[in-house]
């Protein structure tokens, strides 16, 4: 009887498992490892062919040459020039390059900032090997080796949100959109997340029921993929750094194959009970961003690819008939998606 009242107890706060802290930091080296010093620039088809991941050889070069911060640069006055210009991680950088001597030096120790709170975060919630193979998929090693500004954004996210100091916390989100812009749509999903008041005034507008159930749990994500849908007009406004592509920023082509698996998770979350989306509510609102933006921003895959480590703890976390459906599925997904990937896909494409 008591083993079962246990049970119930910690069944309410997940199934977060309580690894030692030793084994957490031996998995996460272990980790960090593999991404940084496996030749994933060769192993991936597109950044063989092209000498390598795009967005870091673009770093390398802006760095390599410009060492006068872009605030300077343009005249930034005002606090929505600094935001818009994500003028933080330009100052981060320049002094990281002025200590190392090296662009590739200096963004490379970000990568392993990105991969340890990650690693931290699912070594201590998800059993290794399976937190592992979410850690491995080849969107995330591409965020954490060349979309780095991304990455590194968002992984102080997830830092921020494991530290039980709130001064701290509220300290490090007010500093993450000048690194990446996007990170404050993170902010206002935590803040959701943390606001039952919010829900209740919601929740007194709509009848109770499945629909009831659904925007409740999804409401944010949604509108933030609405909004940004929509938003070539938003950027103008802001006169936000993404309008120098032109349309292609707009330019459509996501790939519903790869987004049909986070369709899936989506609508499996959506079944389960209120206190799995109280537990998973930023995860749930990744996934309905991801969802909307994907069939007109390619880009978004890499939404899901900065949060993975958060992806992973929802889908360890689902209850035990419905985690056992989705495992296999996403296995199946990432040798699929390995394949596409990688070199070997060549012959084929």
């Amino acid at each position: 009887m008591h083993e079962n009242l246990l049970n119930r107890k910690n069944l309410g706060k997940g199934l977060s498992i309580k690894r030692k802290p030793l084994l957490v930091v031996l998995s996460t080296i272990l980790y960090v490892s593999l991404v940084i010093f496996l030749p994933w620039d060769q192993i991936s088809r597109t950044a063989s062919l092209e000498g390598g991941f795009r967005d870091f050889g673009r770093y390398v070069q802006i760095f390599s040459y410009r060492h006068i911060p872009l605030r300077e640069l343009y005249g930034w006055t005002s606090l929505l020039q600094y935001f818009t210009g994500e003028a933080l991680w330009d100052e981060l950088m320049l002094k990281l390059v002025s200590i190392t001597g090296d662009p590739v030096i200096s963004l490379r120790i970000i990568s392993c900032f990105i991969c340890s709170i990650w690693g931290i975060y699912a070594f201590s919630k998800v059993p290794f090997f399976w937190a592992l193979t979410f850690l491995l998929n080849p969107i995330s090693i591409e965020v954490a080796l060349s979309g780095i500004r991304n990455g590194f954004a968002w992984s102080i996210f997830i830092l921020a949100t494991m530290i039980g100091f709130p001064l701290v916390r509220y300290l490090l989100f007010a500093m993450i959109p000048f690194i990446h812009s996007s990170a404050i749509i993170l902010i206002l999903f935590f803040s959701y997340s943390q606001s039952p008041l919010t829900l209740r005034k919601l929740g007194f507008f709509l009848k109770k029921g499945r629909l009831h159930h659904i925007l409740l749990a999804s409401l944010p994500g949604i509108s933030a993929g609405i909004v940004l849908v929509f938003g070539n007009t938003l950027l103008n406004f802001l006169d936000d750094r993404r309008i120098d592509s032109g349309g292609d920023y707009f330019r459509g082509g996501g790939s519903f194959l790869q987004m049909s698996f986070w369709i899936i998770l989506f609508a499996i979350q959506l079944r389960c009970d209120n206190d799995y989306i109280r537990r998973h509510n930023i995860a749930i609102n990744l996934l309905a961003w991801y969802i909307i933006m994907n069939p007109v921003i390619p880009w978004s895959f890499r939404i899901w690819g900065a949060a993975i480590p958060l992806l992973a703890y929802a889908v360890w976390d689902l209850p035990k008939k419905l985690r056992n459906f989705i495992i296999p599925l996403w296995i199946g997904y990432l040798v699929m998606w390995y394949f596409y990937w990688s070199i070997l896909s060549k012959s084929f494409l």
